[in-house]
């Protein structure tokens, strides 16, 4: 039996997810999964760490230690992000490149993570006309714009635009949190059955 491989709980790293998802075949990248399956979580999809990356990798076969590896790295950022998002310290992380990487390919990382968390709420028949509150309505049409966001335009010359990637990625961060406080609370029964993902 090979044996169980378990980590801190401490987000996995931007490579060792990217690493993971190719080995799987994944068709989305790192952030825009993260994405996915934040926006999943804040719609309130009842589902477990596995099933969460399902729309883009199927059902995940680990069949050797390798794989499970592989495996275990995507179901300690599903451990990581529920525990974040639901706990009361608001460190809440998005899944993106590390500071050192290109400001280009972080602000591209973070259009990714936006469409990727549109798709999850979607999935689950969400969109921005169903925001109850305009701080909600607000955020989700932000996150919207950004996902449309023409990255390449960047001029990455100007220290500006550093510091508006960190405004805007901060932004989102704390958006992901009002929605989800707004969306995924406890369902009755009876709206248990309509968030399953189809």
């Amino acid at each position: 039996m090979t044996e169980h491989i378990t980590y801190s709980l401490n987000i996995p790293s931007y490579e060792d997810v990217k690493q993971s998802l190719e080995a799987f075949a994944a068709n989305s990248g790192p952030s825009e999964a993260h994405g996915l399956m934040c926006g999943l979580l804040c719609a309130g999809a009842e589902l477990d760490g596995q099933m969460m990356f399902a729309p883009i990798i199927g059902h995940i076969q680990a069949k050797d230690e390798e794989s499970q590896y592989n495996r275990q790295i995507l179901l300690d950022l599903y451990e990581f992000t529920i525990n974040k998002m639901q706990g009361f310290e608001f460190d809440f992380q998005i899944l993106l490149p590390d500071d050192d990487s290109a400001l280009l390919e972080r602000a591209a990382a973070l259009t990714y993570w936006c469409q990727g968390f549109l798709s999850g709420l979607n999935l689950i028949n969400i969109s921005v006309e169903d925001a109850k509150t305009e701080d909600t309505l607000e955020a989700m049409q932000r996150i919207l714009e950004i996902a449309t966001l023409d990255y390449e335009s960047i001029t990455i010359e100007e220290n500006e635009d550093e510091d508006a990637y960190m405004e805007i990625t901060e932004y989102v961060r704390l958006a992901v949190l009002m929605i989800y406080s707004e969306f995924a609370k406890p369902a009755t029964t009876a709206e248990s059955g309509e968030k399953q993902l189809h």
